[in-house]
């Protein structure tokens, strides 16, 4: 509630004025407003904090002084967490045929989490990172990014990643199944003997099983 109220939430970021007897009424004024502000503003923040907080913070003189410490303690709980994130983003890797718009998303995912937690990633080193993170069906993507330096934005990038994505598909999308003589299913009874009885028989049908992307068909090769 404070942080919202502009007319109080300046003295969270602005010490008090130091005001004397050859100050200027003006300053006086100035210094006035802000205790008015101060008292409004610390009485708000006290009354929102938690009983732990409280105690900690009723005996502190200004709402400035409060903000400084709630500030250190909060930054010092998050940090273990920004360094967390900031190892996922390293770290994280697309996995081969993976789908490179999820991959994209948990990407922005992670640079907005490390946002929040106070960690300064500007958007031309998130775009430069995100490269690093392919796998290498894209390395003639990566080459031309970085022969070109590419400017855009994440989710230009990603749609970039996409149709590049796409190109790729046809290519490994359809993958053959390999199997011996003894997983072959006959569909009828006709056999060809090729050769002495020792030879092995082969079927006139059999089954073959194709798989096309995530999907699978039955068909008979004769």
């Amino acid at each position: 509630m404070v942080l919202i109220a502009d007319e109080y939430k300046y003295v969270l970021y602005e010490p008090s004025l130091e005001v004397g007897p050859n100050s200027s009424e003006e300053e006086k004024e100035a210094e006035k407003a802000w205790k008015k502000a101060d008292q409004m503003a610390r009485c708000y923040m006290l009354a929102f904090m938690s009983n732990v907080l409280q105690s900690k913070h009723k005996k502190m003189d200004s709402a400035y002084d409060i903000m400084r410490s709630l500030t250190k303690i909060f930054i010092d709980k998050s940090r273990p967490a920004k360094q967390a994130t900031l190892r996922a983003i390293m770290n994280t890797r697309i996995a081969e045929g993976a789908s490179v718009r999820e991959h994209m998303l948990k990407m922005i995912a992670h640079f907005n989490e490390a946002k929040i937690l106070g960690a300064n990633i500007d958007i031309e080193s998130q775009i430069d990172m995100v490269p690093e993170t392919l796998s290498e069906s894209f390395s003639q993507f990566k080459l031309n990014y970085n022969m070109r330096k590419m400017n855009m934005t994440l989710p230009e990038l990603m749609k970039e990643l996409q149709a590049v994505e796409a190109i790729m598909m046809p290519k490994s999308s359809i993958h053959l199944v390999q199997f011996t003589s003894s997983e072959l299913k006959p569909e009828g009874k006709k056999f060809i003997k090729k050769g002495n009885s020792n030879m092995i028989l082969v079927p006139l049908t059999m089954s073959v099983t194709l798989y096309r992307g995530s999907g699978r068909q039955e068909g008979l090769v004769r």
